[in-house]
């Protein structure tokens, strides 16, 4: 192998191999360097896929936060025995306040409950 290094037949070989017998149509070297370089570029068309996968998953995750929020809504509502509509305007409200007015909403329940609706 060193032999033929030296006398650049490894040299010969390859260029016969890789450059002159390849079924592309690359005249020269510095042609073939521009496109591999091109190849080698990811653009927007080769990674769409993956946003759209994204893009899916945040939707399916919205939706199943909207149907968790829903189901305990109306879990809590047959709990405190209010409407549902209270309910989820009190767990909201929870959720934006990040537990701030959770007294608020404590004492807006335990009215509700002591004041019967007509």
């Amino acid at each position: 192998m060193l032999k033929l290094k030296e006398n650049g037949d490894l040299a010969k070989l390859k260029n016969k191999w890789w450059y002159e017998n390849t079924e592309c149509s690359v005249s020269s070297e510095s042609q073939m360097q521009k496109k591999s370089h091109l190849k080698n570029e990811l653009q927007l068309s080769n990674v769409a896929g993956i946003f759209f996968i994204l893009v899916g998953g945040l939707i399916a995750a919205m939706f199943a936060a909207l149907a968790e929020f829903c189901y305990n809504s109306r879990k809590e509502a047959r709990r405190a025995k209010t409407t549902l509509s209270e309910a989820m305007r009190n767990k909201a409200r929870l959720a934006l306040s990040g537990g701030r007015d959770l007294v608020n909403i404590i004492g807006i329940v335990a009215a509700s409950k002591s004041f019967p609706s007509a």
